[in-house]
């Protein structure tokens, strides 16, 4: 069984047909600060293939001053390295673009997992005014002082 609730969400669009929403959710049991990419078409509504993150509560705070030292003539580098992902800026088909990757270390594959969210430099402060957002909720809901407005439940049996 899975318990998920959504505490608080915000959204902007990266693209015509693409936006980012970051979320703070609780799911089985765990406070966490989620991340993902979502996509709509006329053939497909809904979180893209692999492009959702989770950062549990003591991580999202790194992950934020990660985010936050990324400057507006930033450089292309690596800005952190929270837990499990990677955030940085690249070139990738001749954009720049801001990261967030998973990185895996194993014994047969070290190197990029497949769960990662991008997306062009230019709504580098559209991602940081909203990640400092929900973040400030997220620090409001830690505490018991968040107010929940609207709240969705879902249960899988």
């Amino acid at each position: 069984m899975t318990d998920s609730t959504i505490i608080y969400s915000k959204t902007f669009d990266i693209t015509k047909s693409g936006s980012i929403t970051i979320q703070i959710s609780k799911f089985n049991g765990k406070d966490l600060l989620n991340i993902y990419k979502s996509t709509f078409s006329e053939k497909y509504t809904g979180i893209a293939k692999d492009s959702s993150i989770a950062f549990a509560s003591d991580q999202y705070l790194d992950l934020l001053k990660s985010v936050e030292s990324i400057p507006t003539d930033y450089e292309i580098k690596e800005y952190g390295h929270i837990w499990k992902y990677k955030v940085y800026v690249s070139v990738f088909n001749g954009n720049n673009s801001f990261q967030i990757r998973e990185w895996v270390e194993s014994e047969t594959y070290t190197g990029y997992g497949k769960k990662w969210v991008s997306f062009s430099m230019d709504k580098i402060s559209d991602f940081q005014e909203t990640l400092a957002d929900v973040s400030s909720h997220f620090e409001k809901y830690l505490k018991g002082d968040l107010i929940q407005q609207e709240q969705k439940t879902t249960s899988d049996t």
